[in-house]
């Protein structure tokens, strides 16, 4: 990473081959936000059938989906897409 003042540069590079479509390419980059919303998911499902410890896993998935902003993640890509296509 590089800083330039306030703006800062993080050079970034993806492994590439013939057999990887664009689609490929972003679930790769994506897993992580996806794993979250499981999580999410699992422990709002715990949190209803009232499972110990679920409040606390509910919080905790929670934050974590929340410091990714992990609900835009697919909408972010999107709009990426588009600019690249114009």
């Amino acid at each position: 990473m590089r800083r330039f003042g306030s703006l800062g540069v993080a050079e970034q590079e993806m492994a590439v081959t013939e057999s990887r479509t664009v689609g490929d390419l972003i679930d790769i980059e994506l897993v992580h936000v996806r794993e979250v919303l499981r999580l999410l998911d699992e422990a709002t499902v715990a949190l209803a059938e009232e499972e110990p410890g679920a409040s606390d896993a509910y919080a905790d998935a929670l934050d974590a989906a929340e410091q990714l902003d992990a609900w835009d993640a697919d909408r972010r890509v999107d709009t990426a897409l588009e600019a690249l296509a114009r």
